[in-house]
């Protein structure tokens, strides 16, 4: 009796120390630290789990199978699930890693310039007698973020376009930074592998809003995107090296608003089981005719929803979608949800936000036409004739120069304007909420009316309409210009063709030069002007 006992508190013994070691391995999950060497380390704990199960199991049983039938018995035996799809899982996972490692060298563009250049402190020149500087050490980080970019968000890495910047001899970073551009989710990052250096996240419609140009980003040094992420945090934000660096930038790359100033103190992030099956990712109605058109509506009718599909249910502008998440943040639900293009993100739910948010506190903004090929395309239409857009619209209907209407609406001269028009705040094609003005309004106003019937010169060359760029052509087939146009045109300077002008009195006319302003009396004939520097 007492060795039955016994028999019976081994096999649980040795079944739980098995499951245990199991668990350890279906529960690990890839980190910046560990993805170059993860499989391999996987496989050999898988080895040893297997390699004990069998042993084990041969000394207690009669049984002289051997290979897979000794291994199947000796699983059921002890009640563990078999590894022959975890297996396979570890060789998927190896394979996937090893052909990032591959991308990266083979695609990735190079740029003379140096990204996130170092301030002058960080800068260094070796002397004589100098000790020897020890190298820091690389963190896969790159490598780390396209394998989460495949597994957590669907997006494959030619998707990803990445671009190395180069180092300088006299630079205490001996390794450059990466530009990652990740059109998907719209993000841009800087990714550096060296030890010590921080890994930058910016949101790309933010960075277009606010008008900053990649290019120039990528020469700002730490000090100075420091600065930049201060003044406007919606544009982006940092993350240092930790060993939830996988997990903040996953929710980083989810999140429709990155605030620098609330990038708190870091908290433990639920890590992600790489070698264990995941859900499936639900996705959003892709049917424009469809109701709930880039929403997923859930087993409970709760509907979630992209920004933009919810902007468009709620009536609100994408940055007034944007103060709401922040502001309650700790009582919106997210679900991770499939968009369009498969891209997973965490969506919030349209029912949760009418209940938690105080919506009556923002305004209902009425929105631009947004069809196709329509007359009034990005306008609003009032329901009484009038039409509402903003100055780089209107503008272009009228083919007008933008800073002519903006310098008479909003006294850019910074002297007084006689025009006073009305304004209203109305949401465009992308949920932006902007100052609109009435299209009729500046149609009808006199720096506008005054330009009519004036002839405005060419912005490009057309030669089957005999047109040069800079120049008016008359119906006699003559080029005007003006002064400073036609000093280009003869290679000469702008005074001494003044000169010329006003010696052989040359007769001008009013003509709107090439950015759109009118110029009273400041068209000239070029055929009559090079005559005279022919003499």
């Amino acid at each position: 009796m007492t060795e039955t006992i016994k028999t019976i508190n081994d096999f649980e013994q040795q079944k739980q120390k098995f499951g245990k070691m199991l668990k350890e391995i279906t529960e690990s999950h890839i980190t910046t630290e560990n993805i170059n060497n993860f499989a391999n380390t996987a496989l050999n704990k898988l080895i040893e789990l297997n390699d004990e199960i069998t042993s084990s199991y041969k000394n207690i049983s009669t049984e002289r199978s051997s290979g897979k039938r000794l291994e199947d018995l000796a699983y059921d035996f002890y009640q563990i699930n078999r590894i022959d799809d975890l297996l396979t899982t570890i060789q998927q996972k190896y394979q996937q890693i090893e052909e990032l490692k591959l991308f990266i060298f083979n695609e990735t563009k190079m740029d003379p310039r140096v990204f996130v250049p170092a301030s002058q402190k960080d800068m260094f020149q070796t002397a004589k007698g100098d000790t020897t500087w020890e190298r820091k050490k690389n963190i896969p980080r790159l490598i780390m973020l396209l394998y989460l970019l495949e597994n957590d968000f669907g997006i494959p890495k030619e998707n990803v376009k990445l671009t190395e910047g180069v180092t300088l001899n006299t630079q205490m970073r001996k390794e450059p930074y990466f530009r990652i551009e990740i059109d998907d989710l719209q993000k841009l990052i800087y990714i550096c592998i060296e030890e010590g250096n921080v890994t930058y996240i910016f949101d790309q419609k933010e960075l277009k809003q606010l008008g900053v140009q990649t290019e120039t980003l990528d020469e700002k040094s730490k000090k100075e995107r420091r600065k930049m992420l201060t003044k406007n945090p919606q544009m982006g934000t940092k993350i240092n090296q930790s060993k939830y660096w996988r997990e903040r930038m996953t929710k980083l790359l989810s999140s429709e608003d990155l605030n620098y100033l609330e990038n708190n103190p870091e908290k433990e992030l639920k890590p992600i089981f790489d070698l264990q099956k995941q859900e499936p990712v639900p996705k959003i109605s892709t049917d424009k005719n469809d109701e709930w058109y880039g929403f997923y509506t859930d087993e409970n009718g709760e509907h979630w929803g992209t920004s933009d599909a919810l902007c468009a249910k709620l009536k609100i502008g994408n940055n007034t979608y944007k103060k709401l998440i922040r502001k309650y943040k700790d009582k919106l639900k997210t679900k991770l949800v499939a968009t369009t293009k498969n891209v997973r993100f965490n969506l919030h739910s349209l029912q949760n936000m009418q209940e938690i948010c105080d919506l009556q506190k923002y305004i209902e903004y009425e929105r631009t036409n947004t069809e196709d090929d329509d007359e009034w395309e990005n306008f609003f239409d009032d329901g009484q004739g009038g039409h509402w857009a903003s100055i780089s619209t209107i503008a272009k209907k009228l083919r007008e120069n933008p800073n002519t209407i903006t310098n008479n609406i909003l006294n850019k001269n910074k002297t007084t304007s006689p025009y006073s028009f009305a304004s209203k705040k109305i949401l465009d094609s992308r949920n932006s909420e902007i100052t609109a003005y009435k299209y009729e309004d500046i149609e009808n106003a006199d720096f506008i009316k005054e330009k009519e019937g004036i002839p405005q010169v060419a912005k490009i060359d057309n030669e089957k309409l005999n047109q040069f760029a800079n120049f008016y052509t008359d119906e006699q087939g003559n080029l005007w210009g003006t002064a400073s146009a036609i000093a280009k045109k003869l290679e000469t300077n702008w005074s001494t063709l003044k000169n010329a002008i006003k010696k052989h009195n040359i007769k001008p006319i009013d003509i709107i030069d090439a950015y759109g302003h009118l110029q009273k009396n400041g068209g000239y004939p070029l055929k009559e002007i090079e005559k005279i520097f022919r003499r």
